[in-house]
Formats: C-alpha cells, sequence, structure tokens
C-alpha cells in the first residue's frame, strides 16, 4: 500500500517449476499470484496457504495490485491477501460474496459517488485467511483518502458508505476530534472497516516522514495506554522513508480511541540497493519478533519477470498485453496481538502493460 520503485538488476532465482497456468482457468489476480510462486519457497508461504491465498486472488481482476500479508514469528502460517482497486471500473469486475450490501454499493457505481480521483484515489479490499477458515471472515474495506478532507464529509458521507449506516454522535465527534488534532506533516492516508474484527472498529491510518510527530500526534487524542504502546514499539523500526500510525475506534458506543496502535514502516527502494530492509528485519530477528528464514526469503522476493523468462508460468491471456510482472516488498508493520509484540511484512506483486515497458514502474500507494 505504498509507494515502491523497481530496482534494475535485482533478480530472484526461481527455487522450484511452478505448474503453467491453465488453458481454462479464468484471467484474475490469481493468474500473476501463480507465476510468483517459483519465488515464495514453504518457509515464507506453506502450500496450503499459498492456495488459500490463490484461490481469493480469483475473486480480482488481473490488472490490480496484491499484497501477501506475513506474519514474521516462526510457528505462523497465516498468510493474507489485499487487492488494491484504481478505479470504478475495476472495482465493478470483483468477483466477491461479501454478504454486505453497502460494500456491493460502493463496488457496483457507489464509489463513483463518493468522487473519484478526488477525495477516494483508491479501494483495497484485504481478506484475513486464517488456516481452514470456512466460511472466510468477511473482507475489510480500506479508502484511500487523496487529500485532506472535511470531517463532517468523513462523518456524514465516507463513513456511512463504508458500514452501511449512519455515524452515531459520540462516534462522530471523535472522529472530528481526530482530524482536527492533526498537525501540518501529518495525513490521513487510510480509512478502514474492519468488518471482520469484533465489534467491526474503523481504523484510521496516518502518514507522516516523521515517527516522532505521529507520536506527538497520538498524544493529543489518545488514550495514555496507546502512547504508551506506540512508545514501545517505535525502537523496533529505525527511522525509515516513511512512517504509518494506525489505530482503532471502538467501545460499546464507538468513542473510544482503543489501546493498541500499529506502527508501519517502508523504504523509497527496494533491497539490495536499499540496505535498510536488511537491517530492519534483522532486527526484528534479533528482538525475537522474526524468523530469520522468512526474513531472508523476503530480501529475495524483489524483482521482475517477463513471458520470455517464465514461458511456462505466464497467463496466456496477458500475452502482448503485459510486458512484465514486477514483485517488491511494501513495508513491514509491528504492533500488539494477544499482548505480545508482533511484527508482519507485506509483499506485493502486479503486472505492467506493453506502454510501460521503457519505464520505471511504480507501485501506486
Amino acid at each position: 500500500m505504498i509507494r515502491l520503485r523497481r530496482e534494475p538488476g535485482v533478480e530472484a532465482k526461481p527455487l522450484a517449476p511452478a505448474r503453467p497456468e491453465p488453458d481454462t482457468a479464468p484471467f484474475s489476480l490469481a493468474s500473476w499470484l501463480r507465476c510468483c510462486r517459483p519465488h515464495l519457497p514453504p518457509t515464507l508461504v506453506s502450500k496450503a496457504a499459498f492456495e488459500q491465498a490463490a484461490l481469493a486472488a480469483e475473486s480480482f481482476p488481473p490488472g490490480c495490485l496484491g499484497i501477501l500479508e506475513l506474519r514474521l514469528a516462526t510457528g505462523a502460517p497465516q498468510v493474507d491477501l489485499a487487492a488494491r482497486l484504481a478505479h470504478p471500473g475495476e472495482a465493478a469486475q470483483v468477483q466477491l460474496s461479501s454478504g454486505s450490501p453497502s460494500l456491493e454499493r460502493l463496488l457496483r457505481g457507489g464509489w463513483q459517488e463518493l468522487g473519484f480521483p478526488h477525495p477516494v484515489s483508491a479501494l483495497w479490499l484485504e481478506l484475513d485467511l486464517p488456516p481452514g477458515a470456512t466460511p472466510a471472515p468477511p473482507p475489510i474495506l480500506c479508502a484511500r483518502l487523496a487529500d485532506p478532507v472535511p470531517a463532517s464529509w468523513l462523518v456524514e458521507v465516507l463513513v456511512p458508505a463504508l458500514r452501511g449506516r449512519r455515524t452515531r454522535g459520540r462516534e462522530a465527534r471523535l472522529l472530528e476530534r481526530c482530524l482536527e488534532a492533526l498537525p501540518p506533516g501529518v495525513q490521513l492516508f487510510y480509512l478502514f472497516h474492519l468488518a471482520s474484527r469484533p465489534g467491526q472498529p474503523l481504523r484510521l491510518e496516518l502518514a507522516s516522514q516523521d515517527s516522532a510527530l505521529l507520536l506527538s500526534t497520538l498524544r493529543r487524542i489518545g488514550p495514555e495506554a496507546a502512547v504508551r504502546s506506540l512508545q514501545e514499539l517505535l525502537p523496533l523500526l529505525p527511522r525509515a522513508d516513511r512512517c504509518h500510525l494506525s489505530f482503532d475506534l471502538g467501545g460499546e458506543n464507538g468513542d473510544e480511541i482503543l489501546p493498541h496502535p500499529g506502527l508501519e514502516a517502508s523504504f523509497r527502494h527496494q533491497p539490495p540497493r536499499e540496505p535498510r530492509w536488511s537491517s530492519l528485519l534483522r532486527h526484528l530477528v534479533q528482538q525475537g519478533l522474526a524468523c530469520d528464514e522468512k526474513a531472508q526469503a523476503l530480501l529475495h522476493w524483489p524483482g521482475t519477470e517477463t513471458l520470455l523468462e517464465a514461458p511456462g508460468r505466464w497467463p496466456r491471456q496477458a500475452i502482448g498485453q503485459s510486458s512484465h510482472l514486477l514483485r517488491a516488498l511494501s513495508h513491514v508493520k509491528v504492533g500488539r496481538e494477544g499482548g505480545k509484540a508482533s511484527a508482519k511484512a507485506y509483499f506485493a506483486f502486479r503486472p505492467y502493460p506493453w506502454r510501460y515497458r521503457n519505464h520505471d514502474p511504480l507501485l501506486p500507494e
């Protein structure tokens, strides 16, 4: 979910042959995920977790940016999937039985009514994929905000569109207070509706280049427990090019900032050009929050492939349309789960069309 640049010459060698894309398989985001399979060793993504993610990816159109979410600890096999919908036309192609009238409305035209590309420049759908979960939890919906937005629009328009109901008075006042507290240099980047989490809270994600500024912002609006939790997380992530702070609004009346924020870090460039990725992952290993095998495999994820390099795996429907497939690290996140510090990594994949073949592509935010 963070803008990343492809590094020329960075290529991970395939670890094992992947099965060809069947001629009868529908063309979807899963087609590109299966093309990436040789770069996902079992230490990173188990066979069962991969198949679960690939099945979920069949719901999304093939041009999406896909993100895999990985828990870095040993013995944590769950891998979740997110997809970025770049425009309303792409949203209309999603084939997902969510059971949510508000989500269906947004995907089938409601996003255009909210405003595209301003103020909502993209929608993200995130799917939690616990091993063996049947049925799958409802998707998490996230709006990427292109510009600072008025608190009144957020409360009266966007939040009801995401959740399918009006914002209550105490909830509305907390949202307004959060937006009013944002100083220069801090932006509300994403607004989530966590439909698959207990209580279905809202999540605000703030972006800044200065983690200290995010801490001072939380001090203005958050409870002391949330501030202390963030202070404990800050040493886990060294200074990064981009920092994101996320916190949930919940409680009985939806008017409380919950005490366990999350902190994300990312860098403008990919490894090995950017050595701070390696330093960050090594630091998390030393802190007992990451498995060394997963950390090393992640550093080999970034790269590109073309039809000539992967003829047996390249989706036949993409021949003549997409020039290459990009793989990149997105960001690392630390937070607390079950009362303990935890770490996750997010890594991306997406195709690029022929018209971009002479450019250095970016993963959009």
